[in-house]
């Protein structure tokens, strides 16, 4: 979510071809120092301010610092490419900033709104005119029409609309959007940057509705996949993107372009050769395709850089070092870019030194998953045990691992948890068992047992979740991952009987 200023005396649409010429552009070369300072007046005691910044083919870095008895704040980061990022101190905002930047912000922190924050937020520094048009205009979208619709009716649309019209509810709203960005460009003449930057920030929305319709769809109705899906060439939208080098100047663009692009449009053709194989694959073999059909599909080479960096990232944040290995040849190959190679070079050593710190986790060979779940569920009559079904690559799965920890720790006795982990990677695998070093049961199934456990127990997504009681006998329950309240109760309630 974040923005650049324009090199020297270039136009934007010369800076467009510099960054296309990247290997030789010195502005994306080498990182440098960017200072955001500033205060907030009428702070709350004791508060923090975060600052989210959208690194482009990366996720989101947080950082988060304290506000000091008089609101004085601090960031210190490095930065190779100008973005934007959101500042966050109980409502949210948008700065832009460029590798180099000094910027001074001042902020209200008894504002209620965001639309009362952004009147009164003040900016000094390199950056502060743009800074303070982009504010202007955030302002008067967030209290808009255009961004204050009735969101039942949207809601409304996303469940009742065919494919085909909710592309054209959306086009409508397009329209609607860029006139208004160009009635703010006409009326308060910013730079070529911030039009620019603005532009990126209406269109973000559409391609953004456009992605999720599908999924949004089906949880409004309550559909399986299997029960209703777009056609395969619904995503192929997503292919016709706007100058990708143009956006580079929006990270909360560029970032949201790249993620759907990725794991919608190119998933999707992925899932049409697939099918083409007339076989079924494994989680590995799709992991790899996805990378190849990356370079396959990609007609631009800044997208095609991008894409191949941030699905990389991804597998690496699910601590499959193997799979990177493997693919290592598309990253010398296409991924030239500093601002890019580097930090995703940095990221692979940081998770193979995890990985090695790790390496004596010890998997046992299971010869059956479905005859081990039997046998567990034999030994353990009279005691309650929790299933959890789980994946490296699955982030919801993770996320629930430390609520998990404390659940443990409440039924030292009477409660057995079996983790059972699919369709993953080993190396994956023995390093997230380091880094959580969870109690209980803990066993690694092959793609073959994965599919077997699947089908006995009618596993449609992960994470999945399954409680037995103590005469071995399955208890029904929606909702019953560890982070939910009413999970310990329920167990606690089967433990007494």
């Amino acid at each position: 979510m974040l923005i650049r200023k324009v090199i020297g005396s270039l136009p934007l649409f010369l800076l467009a071809l510099t960054v296309a010429a990247y290997p030789g552009s010195p502005s994306l070369q080498n990182a440098k120092p960017v200072v955001i300072a500033g205060k907030v007046l009428s702070p709350k005691p004791n508060s923090s301010i975060t600052l989210g910044i959208n690194l482009v083919g990366f996720e989101q870095k947080e950082l988060t610092v304290p506000v000091d008895s008089a609101g004085s704040f601090l960031f210190r980061f490095s930065a190779y490419v100008p973005t934007d990022a959101w500042m966050i101190y109980g409502n949210n905002f948008l700065i832009l900033f460029h590798p180099g930047d000094s910027l001074y912000i001042e902020l209200n922190g008894a504002a209620e709104t965001r639309e009362a924050l952004l009147e009164t937020v003040k900016f000094k520094g390199t950056a502060a005119t743009i800074n303070q048009k982009a504010a202007l205009f955030q302002g008067l979208y967030y209290a808009s029409a255009l961004y204050r619709q009735d969101y039942r009716k949207k809601e409304d649309k996303v469940k009742r609309s065919t494919p085909d019209e909710f592309v054209r509810h959306c086009d409508s709203l397009r329209k609607e959007g860029i006139k208004f960005q160009e009635a703010f460009v006409k009326r308060e003449k910013p730079s070529q940057e911030v039009s620019t930057w603005s532009r990126l920030f209406i269109e973000q929305s559409y391609y953004s509705n456009l992605s999720f319709y599908p999924g949004n769809h089906r949880a409004a109705l309550a559909l399986k996949k299997s029960e209703w899906d777009v056609p395969v060439q619904y995503f192929d939208f997503l292919g016709k993107y706007y100058d990708i080098k143009q956006s580079l100047i929006s990270g909360d663009a560029i970032s949201a372009y790249i993620g759907n692009y990725t794991y919608k449009y190119i998933l999707s053709r992925n899932q049409r050769d697939i099918a083409a194989l007339n076989r079924s694959v494994s989680r590995h073999e799709e992991e790899s395709m996805l990378l190849q059909n990356i370079v396959r599909y990609s007609k631009d080479a800044l997208t095609r850089e991008i894409s191949l960096c941030f699905a990389l990232n991804s597998l690496l944040e699910q601590s499959a070092v193997g799979t990177f290995e493997e693919n290592r040849d598309l990253v010398d190959k296409h991924i030239k870019q500093p601002f890019l190679r580097e930090p995703l070079l940095s990221k692979y050593q940081e998770k193979k030194k995890e990985l090695d710190r790790g390496t004596h986790i010890v998997i046992d060979p299971l010869r059956s998953g479905v005859s081990f779940v039997d046998s567990v569920l034999q030994h353990n009559k009279g005691k309650v045990i929790y299933i959890d079904f789980w994946a490296t690559w699955c982030g919801p799965c993770r996320q629930e691992f430390p609520y998990a920890k404390k659940m443990e720790e409440a039924f030292p006795d009477g409660v057995v948890f079996l983790y059972l982990c699919l369709e993953s990677n080993k190396d994956a695998y023995r390093n997230l068992m380091q880094k959580y070093a969870h109690g209980g049961i803990h066993r690694f199934l092959d793609g073959d047992q994965s599919n077997m456990v699947r089908q006995k127990y009618d596993i449609k997504g992960l994470p999945h979740y399954m409680l037995i009681d103590k005469e071995g006998a399955f208890v029904p329950n929606s909702d019953i991952r560890p982070s939910e309240d009413k999970t310990e109760s329920v167990i606690r309630e089967l433990t007494k009987r």
